[in-house]
């Protein structure tokens, strides 16, 4: 037994004198040393990685250190810089390891020698005037690379995509302290497109895409040729994602290729609101959209959309438009707008547009407007509108540069029409009270939206949105409606009629992902609701200030594009707001 304990007191002394060292090493690893460099007796800043260190890990870290600050002073033209002394100081358990340096003087740039291997790009040169490479201008390598990029952008805009240029000498001279630089060109050939190659298709024509695009061949392989490719591919809402355009070679010949990720050609868009009554109770609204694509022929559409607004009001949507014809970027349609108020009274709009895109992102439109108005004659009360119908023509110019449609990011989206016709009214209510039954109309509408992305995973957007209507005479059938979801949350669907309307919103969005996110909204505005020619004779105009405010989010599901709505109106209490869902997604 006295052999065994002192066997056990013996191992146990020699545990306690072997592993001592080690718990006391572990003990100071613990302790942080802050890693300082100094400048001639100012602070610089090191990066995270570098600020900040053990005790264990000191012969690791302090090697990156110098070098990355010997790094500093040579790509900023100090090459004399210097590291002059080391120091740590302690103050308990916290350390500070000081690097104190010495920049000098600053070397100056000398000689730039550019050596072009190739001589169909000579001329090339001519136009490159460096920014920062002047000889006596202070030399620092980044000020080079960005001297050398813009060199490479003029070339590639001359269509050599494949140039490469490198430092091939970097001369230091010590009196005077300049550097001299040589660089080697190698512009490559001057790209000629032979096609486009679009990857990964399987839900749509590749030569109907190559053809969307733009890019004609035996255009030169130029920045403004791929990234209007990119662009148009993007704006035909045929894809979740367009890459950049790439040069590739196939058997001597050069292509342009776009990587895409393809959505289903078809869309729709269900919307189901709750709006509730001041005095309890609410209504059900609600409105569905369907699109499909290439029906008959590739590149159309044909749009199908029901509206149940308001009690007893309903309406229809239908258009068809085919775009690309003649190889060029032309296209026409037409569209049927049919609205029902109650019993009361319909209209009926029948739409002939053309359009021609000026560019990537920039569209042009003609139209022709036939409208029809038609009352019921049995009603007793005055109408809101009158018998009649009017012609309009029109021209519109619509905007999108955006890096997403589904949610963008950046960009900016614009649409502006104009339109200008005569309204003939051939009801008999109407004559009685003047002969004039020949009336002008001018109309302008806007909708601008730009979108900002000043932090990451924020997203600001604004819009403004604007209705002018100029005519002798109104009735309700030329007044704008506006209101609900898809207008001035807040509000009824629909609430408004105005001769003039302008009014904006102002939304925050927190990113949850690209494309799913919180947000918070607020809108103001005004409108003038004009005295009808019939109802209201005895009525003055009338003008009225609007605000909302609101909160919901938007979220990406495997179905579709899911958006919950929460907007309050002065008119509402905060239990009795406005309430809406929507989904929207491809099939």
């Amino acid at each position: 037994m006295k052999n065994r304990l002192s066997y056990l007191f013996f191992m146990l002394l020699w545990i306690t004198v072997v592993f001592q060292p080690a718990y006391s090493q572990n003990s100071v690893s613990a302790d942080k040393i802050q890693i300082s460099w100094l400048v001639s007796g100012h602070r610089q800043r090191l990066p995270d990685s570098l600020s900040k260190t053990s005790v264990r890990d000191t012969s690791i870290i302090l090697p990156h250190i110098r070098s990355y600050i010997l790094h500093q002073f040579y790509y900023s033209g100090f090459f004399s810089g210097s590291i002059d002394s080391e120091r740590i100081t302690k103050n308990g358990r916290q350390s500070e390891y000081k690097f104190f340096t010495t920049r000098n003087s600053r070397y100056i740039t000398g000689s730039i020698v550019l050596n072009n291997t190739t001589k169909d790009s000579t001329g090339i040169l001519a136009d490159w005037h460096p920014e920062y490479l002047k000889k006596g201008k202070g030399y620092s390598q980044k000020e080079l690379e960005e001297d050398i990029n813009r060199l490479i952008k003029i070339y590639e805009e001359a269509g050599y995509p494949l140039v490469r240029i490198d430092i091939a000498h970097i001369e230091l001279k010590s009196n005077p302290k300049e550097v001299n630089i040589n660089l080697k060109i190698d512009s490559g050939p001057k790209v000629i497109i032979s096609g486009v190659i679009i990857s990964n298709v399987k839900k749509n024509d590749p030569k109907y895409l190559a053809k969307i695009t733009g890019i004609r061949d035996s255009s030169f392989a130029t920045p403004h040729v791929l990234e209007m490719g990119r662009l148009n591919l993007q704006n035909s809402d045929l894809f979740e994602s367009v890459s950049t355009g790439n040069v590739i070679e196939r058997e001597g010949q050069y292509y342009i290729q776009y990587k895409v990720d393809e959505k289903n050609p078809n869309a729709f868009d269900l919307l189901v609101g709750y709006v509730p009554k001041p005095n309890g109770g609410g209504t059900i609204v609600g409105n569905g959209d369907l699109l499909l694509r290439n029906a008959i022929w590739n590149g159309s559409k044909l749009q199908l959309s029901f509206n149940r607004l308001q009690k007893y009001v309903t309406k229809l949507n239908i258009g068809y438009h085919k775009n690309w014809l003649f190889n060029i970027p032309f296209g026409i349609g037409g569209n049927f707008h049919f609205l029902q108020q109650d019993t009361t009274y319909q209209i009926r709009d029948l739409t002939l547009q053309s359009t021609y895109n000026l560019n990537s992102a920039t569209q042009i439109s003609a139209s022709v407007r036939r409208q029809v108005v038609a009352t019921n004659a049995n009603i007793a009360n005055p109408p809101a509108v009158l018998d009649g119908n009017a012609v309009f023509g029109g021209l519109g110019l619509s905007y999108q540069n955006i890096d997403n449609l589904l949610v963008p990011h950046r960009g900016v989206r614009l649409t502006i029409k104009i339109e200008t016709g005569v309204k003939r009214i051939s009801d008999n209510r109407f004559i009685q009270d003047t002969t004039d039954a020949r009336i002008p109309q001018k109309i302008l509408h806007f909708d601008l939206q730009p979108y900002f992305n000043p932090f990451r995973r924020q997203v600001l957007t604004f819009s403004i949105h604007g209705y002018f209507i100029e005519s002798k005479y109104f009735t309700e059938s030329d007044l704008y409606r506006f209101g609900g979801a898809n207008s001035f949350r807040g509000y009824r669907e629909d609430q408004f009629k105005a001769s003039r309307m302008l009014w904006g919103d102002v939304e925050y969005r927190y990113l949850l992902d690209p494309t799913s996110y919180a947000f918070v909204f607020g809108a103001d505005g005004t409108y003038l609701r004009p005295r009808l020619t019939i109802r209201d004779k005895t009525m003055a105009k009338q003008v009225g200030w609007l605000h909302s405010f609101g909160i919901g989010f938007s979220f990406h599901t495997r179905l579709g594009q899911l958006k919950f709505t929460y907007a309050k109106s002065p008119e509402d209490s905060f239990s009795n707001a406005k309430v809406h869902i929507s989904i929207s997604g491809n099939i």
